[in-house]
């Protein structure tokens, strides 16, 4: 079968930027930051479907973190196939359906019984300088983590805006380094990875002050080993303060056989008590 392109961008408000999304040449676009108002969802639903494509949305929550009562959608799934939506029925993930900041379908594939799950995640704003809300920001990965360990068989993603460097986030660092989980646009970049946000607007090569890595995909090992590709989408950032960022999937990698170190569990599992303690 054709490559799978899958994409993540923060691109603050979809209804404003319906268009620019839709002209992403992604199967999978998981957008952050979407903020649809309640009173917008089916004028963004229609849109979606009249070019085409299939919106998962996710739990309503208060756009804001400020005394702004409006309710919404803060992040947005668009694919150009009917998607699976996955069940629910475990403590973590329950909990990260119930913060409207985490959703996760299932993309059927070309090869035959095979298919795999992308999870869109958006973290919580102020994480890379506050520590109560760094606090929040882990849990909420250290959940998001938990439900993808759960899937060892089946290429996972959790594609998003993390709201925080992934060097000094200690729950990727945990599953990363219990070999659970690749920082893709980390490893495609010989350890050298692109800013993907800058507040005065992106820009290929930018750094500094200013400027962060906040944007980020996590894989499972399996996940990992169908990439072929990372693109950074400079093209459609201009006047964007996050530039979106795509994966390449070879779906004829699904009939590789892939070995994987085995490592112990109670590793993983003390870090993560540390978080839902």
């Amino acid at each position: 079968g054709d490559p799978i392109v899958i994409t993540g961008w923060n691109i603050r408000s979809l209804p404003l930027h319906i268009i620019e999304a839709l002209l992403l040449p992604s199967h999978v676009l998981a957008i952050q930051e979407a903020d649809i108002p309640e009173y917008l969802v089916p004028t963004v639903s229609n849109q979606t479907k009249d070019a085409k494509r299939h919106i998962t949305l996710p739990t309503t929550s208060d756009l804001s973190t400020t005394k702004d009562t409006r309710r919404g959608k803060r992040i947005a799934t668009i694919t150009t196939t009917k998607p699976i939506t996955s069940e629910h029925d475990d403590h973590h993930t329950n909990l990260l359906k119930a913060t409207g900041r985490w959703s996760e379908i299932i993309v059927p594939t070309d090869v035959k019984h095979k298919h795999v799950i992308v999870a869109n995640i958006y973290g919580y704003s102020g994480a890379n300088g506050d520590s109560k809300i760094y606090d929040d920001n882990e849990r909420l990965l250290a959940a998001a983590i938990i439900r993808m360990n759960q899937f060892r068989n089946t290429p996972y993603y959790l594609c998003g805006d993390i709201n925080v460097n992934p060097d000094i986030s200690n729950a990727i660092a945990a599953a990363v380094n219990c070999g659970i989980a690749h920082d893709v646009l980390y490893d495609w970049s010989q350890g050298k990875p692109q800013h993907t946000f800058c507040k005065d607007g992106v820009h290929q090569g930018m750094s500094g002050p200013g400027t962060s890595r906040i944007d980020a995909i996590i894989a499972n090992p399996l996940g990992a080993h169908l990439i072929t590709n990372v693109t950074y989408h400079w093209d459609h950032a201009a006047g964007f303060d996050h530039v979106p960022y795509s994966i390449t999937l070879d779906q004829q990698a699904f009939t590789n056989n892939v070995t994987t170190i085995g490592k112990p569990t109670n590793i993983v599992t003390n870090i993560w008590n540390t978080y839902f303690k």
